[in-house]
């Protein structure tokens, strides 16, 4: 059984990965 806390956290750690992911990338293209 899962639970929605679970998902809701699952959830809020792939936003912050995405959000990290486009954050390198920015600054990956600062420094080209």
């Amino acid at each position: 059984m899962i639970f929605p806390s679970k998902k809701l956290r699952d959830r809020k750690l792939y936003l912050l990965a995405k959000l990290l992911l486009e954050y390198y990338r920015y600054k990956i293209m600062k420094l080209v």
